[in-house]
């Protein structure tokens, strides 16, 4: 996929699972590339003992209050590699200004309220033990669901280890996924769809020239997945409720 246009990579780490940024660096060294980095669902994450956000020229990362280390309200921050590059996003991101008054680039106004720099200040001390919890439950959910993957009725996440994925999300694949989203619902577990459509044939990025059929596998998972409920206050109880009934859901082939 790189080409001569091609300026950088960007690893996502989706649902919260680290990429393998060994070999993503390789690949950008390779070809003379900036490396962005997506940590928006991966706060804490790990790989090769370094923190997600720490390889690329640029991490960026998401502080909307469902992330694993949320704000009081919608709040984002980046990493960087370069002074210089610091010096320009902090000017980029107050009016394009380093100092008041003198503005010798256009900017925007991006700068994080101080409230949630202090609740984010807080909550971080308890990152890593939250990241943790959100592991053992998908290692419960994991055990739970064992004998429906072991059926190829559902296709599990595989789990790494617990500093290489936080589970912000415990996304698994199933068939009929909207039917068994909807039989959930009715026994009170709500259940959610992360992403339903490649973000290629979003009416968006139409001229991006990709259509229907380009990426396979990509179209096929986001018919397939579905988001189980996880957050590190969720019970063994709860784990064991949503396991329970997500068989039942799968083996009840009546009409809803």
């Amino acid at each position: 996929a790189i080409t001569s246009h091609t300026k950088a990579i960007c690893p996502v780490h989706l649902y919260g699972r680290a990429c393998d940024m060994d070999a993503i660096i390789n690949i950008a060294n390779k070809h003379s590339l900036s490396v962005v980095e997506d940590v928006a669902q991966a706060p804490g994450a790990s790989w090769s003992n370094k923190r997600a956000g720490t390889f690329g020229d640029f991490g960026c990362f998401s502080f909307y209050p469902s992330k694993n280390l949320g704000a009081y309200g919608d709040a984002g921050a980046m990493s960087m590699n370069s002074e210089a590059m610091h010096n320009k996003i902090a000017s980029l991101r107050n009016f394009g200004s380093e100092r008041k008054y003198h503005y010798p680039e256009i900017g925007i106004n991006s700068r994080m309220d101080s409230i949630h720099a202090a609740v984010l200040n807080v909550k971080l001390r308890y990152l890593d033990n939250w990241n943790k919890k959100r592991w053992d439950i998908a290692k419960k959910y994991c055990e739970l669901l064992a004998p429906l993957a072991a059926n190829n009725l559902v296709k599990l996440p595989h789990l790494a280890t617990p500093i290489e994925h936080v589970f912000h999300l415990f996304v698994i694949e199933v068939c009929n996924r909207d039917a068994v989203k909807e039989k959930m619902a009715l026994n009170g577990i709500s259940c959610g769809v992360h992403y339903p459509v490649p973000f290629y044939l979003e009416s968006g990025y139409r001229d991006l020239g990709y259509s229907e059929g380009t990426f396979p596998n990509n179209e096929n998972a986001c018919k397939n997945i579905l988001s189980l409920p996880i957050f590190p206050e969720l019970s063994d109880d709860q784990i064991e409720y949503v396991a329970t009934n997500l068989s039942k859901c799968i083996n009840d082939n009546r009409p809803l």
